[in-house]
């Protein structure tokens, strides 16, 4: 049977794709329509779990915006360049949605009226590719309200590289360019540890970034430098006791180990010196967190780069007992990986085998 296209003439073919393209103009442009009711990003019935400035700046994989909202429809205002979030309702991912400087306002919510849902907006972008991202508070409808979430009394913080951010973690092939939509932090096996756990979670974490050195010997600083600014790009100062973890995660060396270049292998005493600096500033920062190292899954992957987990495991044990080592053996095949990283599937499977580890460790 012929469709209506095959049996429309090429003139009517045309009126009815350029009415399709209108009505589609037509939705979009409802709904980035402001809608009446303005809350400001400052206002007690939001949360915001990440490292934010007063003027509602951020930039840090997993940046969390939450509310509790009743209403029939709710938006978002946030500026910045191209960046990636989820929006998560009552527990449940809803949908994406791209964030760009052409626009300004994101439909959150729309249709049947609402009551108690609990609202999150997760950044997914790392600050690499995004930048900051300016958070300037919701829009409501007439009917709309805000109230305030529940707090969670437990902190977890990440430390880490690509793999804390997600990266690659929605892509399906293994061998396949990197895309900046597939990457997603809340996907990654920190933070679904955090939300197994019921723990508010920041992640400071950069591709390809490493404790000594980097992927490439590019100059650009390193997570320890890294870990000092709110907003990286702008090298604004994070003020540390105002968010001080209960459980700190670290996982880095991947970029270390690597011969990107031809470069020389990374030398044991830079290494274990960079990383023994930067576990005693944490205890010093954060004297009551647990802290654990992690031996990560893409260097498990080679026997080449065994050595690396060694360091890591002698040096937890010269630090005692608030540091822990841990290893997170990968797995191998189809499914397991994209975009030569850990996949959406292995990072659930991560999270599920670090699970009883950490609250044997913290007693949760």
């Amino acid at each position: 049977m012929l469709s209506f296209f095959n049996r429309t003439p090429c003139i009517l073919r045309r009126q009815v794709a350029l009415l399709g393209l209108l009505s589609m103009s037509v939705m979009l442009s409802a709904a980035t329509s402001p809608l009446p009711k303005k809350v400001g990003a400052t206002n007690d019935q939001i949360h915001k779990i990440g490292r934010f400035t007063d003027n509602g700046q951020f930039a840090w994989s997993s940046s969390t915006i939450r509310t509790v909202f009743s209403g029939s429809s709710l938006q978002v205002e946030l500026e910045g360049k191209k960046a990636f979030f989820d929006v998560v309702l009552d527990g449940k991912w809803s949908h994406m949605f791209e964030v760009t400087p052409e626009q300004s306002i994101y439909q959150v919510l729309e249709g049947k009226h609402r009551q108690h849902c609990r609202v999150e907006i997760i950044k997914r972008t790392e600050a690499h590719y995004s930048g900051s991202i300016t958070f300037a508070g919701f829009r409501l409808s007439q009917d709309g309200s805000l109230s305030q979430p529940p707090r969670r009394e437990r902190k977890i913080l990440a430390i880490g590289d690509s793999i804390t951010c997600g990266y690659g973690a929605e892509t399906a092939v293994n061998k396949s360019a990197f895309n900046l939509k597939e990457e997603n932090s809340r996907k990654a096996y920190p933070h679904r540890l955090a939300e197994a756990l019921d723990a508010d979670y920041h992640a400071v974490s950069w591709s390809g970034r490493g404790m000594f050195r980097n992927r490439k010997d590019d100059g650009r600083p390193t997570l320890p430098i890294l870990f000092n600014w709110t907003l990286p790009d702008q090298k604004t100062n994070w003020v540390f006791d105002q968010w001080v973890p209960d459980l700190i995660l670290i996982n880095l060396g991947t970029n270390d180990r690597s011969l990107a270049g031809g470069r020389a292998p990374i030398e044991k005493r830079d290494f274990v010196g960079a990383y023994r600096d930067f576990l005693k500033r944490l205890r010093t920062l954060y004297p009551n967190a647990k802290l654990i190292v992690l031996n990560g899954p893409m260097t498990l992957l080679s026997e080449q780069f065994a050595f690396m987990g060694k360091w890591i495991e002698e040096l937890a044990d010269e630090m005692g007992e608030s540091v822990v080592f841990m290893s997170l053996p990968p797995k191998r095949g189809d499914g397991w990986w994209g975009a030569y990283h850990p996949s959406e599937r292995l990072h659930a499977d991560l999270a599920e085998r670090l699970q009883p580890k950490i609250q044997a460790e913290m007693g949760w």
